[in-house]
């Protein structure tokens, strides 16, 4: 099966467009296309913010417990324990909405590349500006081999993650480590 063309595309997305009616009126079938690509990058960017906003929560959250259990004095092997696996818990659940959101936000950014408007000159670069925006941020990390692929962001809030998960750990083993005081 080949691909939809323009036409029959915006016929399944907006059902009051008739086929046929699409090309008598091209000017409303770009404004209607343009329409739904300004729908696909306002969710895009709703789920860019909903990421940091659960991930600034998590991190708050997550100083919190963490200080929490660093401040017990002399604490129980139960309460050192329940340390780890509330924190090591409370880590994991961090790691999955941070994956769970830079998930949704590649779905979302490979919908809004898929627009295209053929008839629109742009002089050789693609008329989707996420399209081209994509195309020159691949071109950058090839120019400069410092950079970490495409995921530099990604990287290092997962980076936070594992280190908070790391610190839970040290911090139960220094806990039910005699102190050689």
């Amino acid at each position: 099966m080949g691909e939809k063309s323009h036409e029959e595309q915006l016929c399944a997305v907006y059902p009051t467009l008739t086929p046929g009616g699409a090309e008598k009126d091209r000017v409303y079938s770009d404004i209607a296309l343009t329409g739904l690509f300004n729908a696909h990058i306002v969710l895009f960017t709703q789920e860019v913010q909903w990421f940091w906003r659960h991930y600034q929560i998590m991190l708050l959250a997550n100083s919190f417990i963490f200080g929490f259990f660093l401040n017990l004095k002399n604490p129980t092997l139960f309460q050192a324990f329940f340390g780890l696996v509330f924190g090591l818990v409370f880590c994991w659940l961090w790691w999955k909405m941070t994956y769970t959101a830079s998930v949704y936000q590649d779905i979302w950014q490979e919908a809004a590349q898929r627009f295209n408007w053929p008839e629109f000159k742009t002089g050789g670069r693609p008329s989707n500006p996420i399209s081209y925006a994509m195309e020159r941020r691949k071109e950058v990390v090839k120019e400069k081999r410092w950079c970490i692929k495409d995921h530099r962001i990604r990287t290092m809030s997962r980076s936070v993650i594992l280190m908070f998960a790391v610190s839970y750990v040290c911090l139960f083993i220094s806990h039910i480590m005699p102190s050689k005081s």
